[in-house]
């Protein structure tokens, strides 16, 4: 069986014209640029560099969604690039969370150069031991 989610599941490699604010279209759907990752990247990063929180207590005991905003903040400040966690629209196994770089709103002002995009991909792959070949930065519909 296999479960569709229309459009909105799917990573785009590039920004459709429809997805573009213009001033017949000013509000289109909000679309990322980023990075796909999981949680327990983010979380292990975030244990590792000394900002993992944790709430309850014993067996009770669970990892602080807050953690993993904290690193990628710590990835931004490293990067000396505005960087943000979001939602994807679609939850998958491989796809947890969105390292979103910019998206279909400030895409004019935010974009970088493409060496400086791809030493921060790599810096962000490496730091968060993510596999290159499936954690490309690309576009991708979030949750609202």
């Amino acid at each position: 069986m296999t479960l569709h989610a229309g459009p909105y599941g799917q990573a785009l490699d590039s920004l459709p014209a429809e997805y573009d604010p213009t001033p017949e279209n000013p509000r289109p759907r909000r679309l990322v640029y980023g990075i796909p990752v999981t949680t327990d990247a983010l979380f292990d990063y975030a244990e590792w560099a000394g900002l993992a929180q944790y709430v309850g207590r014993g067996t009770w005991k669970r990892p602080n969604p807050f953690s993993l905003d904290k690193a990628v903040d710590l990835l931004s400040d490293y990067c000396r690039f505005d960087m943000y966690l979001k939602t994807p629209y679609l939850y998958l196994s491989t796809r947890h969370c969105i390292i979103e770089m910019w998206n279909n709103y400030n895409y004019t002002t935010c974009q970088t150069d493409a060496k400086f995009l791809a030493e921060m991909t790599r810096f962000i792959q490496s730091e968060l031991r993510l596999d290159e070949a499936t954690t490309q930065p690309k576009w991708f519909f979030v949750a609202e």
